[in-house]
C-alpha cells in the first residue's frame, strides 16, 4: 500500500498544474459537515487561532479567516498558496498562507492551534505512513482540547465508482463507459480492495492523474485514537448526515462516498 516517490510526486504535480489551480481558484462552497461544525464552533471561534492545512485556493479560507483570532491557512503546492495570497490579498485581520507540508510542521510551535481543518481530504493524497506523519504532526501542533475537523475516502463505498450512469447522450455514454473500463484497468483486482483495512487507488479524479488514500471508518477511527484523537462525530460529505458510531461498519455506510471526522484533539 506505500506510494512510490515517483506517484507522490505526481499528486503534487498535479495539485500545482494550472488547469486544477484554476479551477481550485473558482471555488466558494462548503460541505454540509463544514457548515455543520463552522456553526458549532461559530461562538467559540472568535477566540480560536485556525490552521486550514490543504487549503488549495482558498475555499475554506473564504468562510473562516474573518470569523476566528488569527488563520493560517498551508499548501505544499506554491501555486496554490500564490492563488490564496492573490485571492485574498486585501483581507483584514490576522492572516496568513505559508507553503507547508503537514507531514512536517516546523514553522510552528506545540500546542498553538485551537482548531484544525484539513480540507478536500488532502491527508488522501499521500501515503499510509506519512499519513501517520501527519496525523503526528497535526496532534503536536492542536491545542489539548481544540477541535480537528477532516475528510477522507470511504473505502466501503468503492462499489460506486463502477457505477455507469445511463443516458441517452451518446457522448456522455461514451465517456461513462470509458471512465468505467479505466477503473477497472487502473485498479487490479478492483473488488477485493473493498476486503483491505485501507488501500491506494486511481478513481478518476482530475483525469486519473492522482493516486487516493481509502480507509474503512472503523480503521481511521482506530488510527485516529492511536494517535490521540477523541472522535466526536463522523458525517457524511454528500448531506452532512450524522452517522452512530455503532453503525459506522454497517453496510448502508457504504453509500457514503467520503466522511468527515470531527475530533477533539
Amino acid at each position: 500500500f506505500k506510494l512510490s516517490k515517483s506517484i507522490t510526486m505526481s499528486n503534487e504535480n498535479t495539485y500545482a498544474s494550472s488547469d486544477v489551480v484554476t479551477n481550485y481558484s473558482k471555488s466558494i462552497y462548503l460541505h454540509d459537515p463544514e457548515k455543520i461544525v463552522l456553526r458549532i464552533l461559530r461562538s467559540k471561534l472568535k477566540s480560536m487561532n485556525m490552521l486550514d492545512i490543504g487549503t488549495g485556493a482558498g475555499r475554506t479560507s473564504y468562510h473562516f479567516r474573518h470569523l476566528v483570532k488569527g488563520y493560517t491557512g498551508i499548501d505544499y503546492s506554491k501555486e496554490m498558496v500564490n492563488a490564496c495570497k492573490k485571492r485574498f490579498r486585501n483581507s483584514k485581520g490576522k492572516i496568513n498562507f505559508e507553503v507547508c507540508d503537514a507531514r512536517s510542521m516546523q514553522i510552528f510551535k506545540d500546542n498553538k492551534f485551537d482548531f484544525i481543518l484539513v480540507s478536500s481530504n488532502a491527508l488522501d493524497y499521500i501515503s499510509h505512513e506519512d499519513r501517520l506523519k501527519a496525523l503526528k504532526e497535526i496532534r503536536r501542533v492542536g491545542k489539548s482540547g481544540g477541535f480537528f475537523l477532516f475528510s477522507s475516502h470511504n473505502l466501503q463505498s468503492i462499489d460506486r465508482l463502477l457505477e455507469v450512469p445511463l443516458t441517452f447522450n451518446p457522448v456522455n455514454m461514451f465517456r461513462n463507459i470509458m471512465t468505467y473500463s479505466l477503473l477497472k484497468i487502473l485498479n487490479t483486482g478492483f473488488k477485493k480492495l473493498k476486503k483491505e483495512k485501507y488501500t491506494i487507488m486511481n478513481d478518476g479524479a482530475h483525469q486519473f492523474r492522482l493516486s487516493t488514500y481509502y480507509i474503512k471508518p472503523a480503521e481511521q477511527i482506530k488510527q485516529l485514537e492511536n494517535e490521540g484523537f477523541s472522535v466526536i462525530s463522523v458525517y457524511s460529505s454528500e448531506n452532512g448526515a450524522k452517522i452512530k458510531k455503532s453503525d459506522i461498519n454497517a453496510t448502508k455506510e457504504g453509500l457514503y462516498h467520503g466522511l468527515y471526522y470531527f475530533c477533539r484533539m
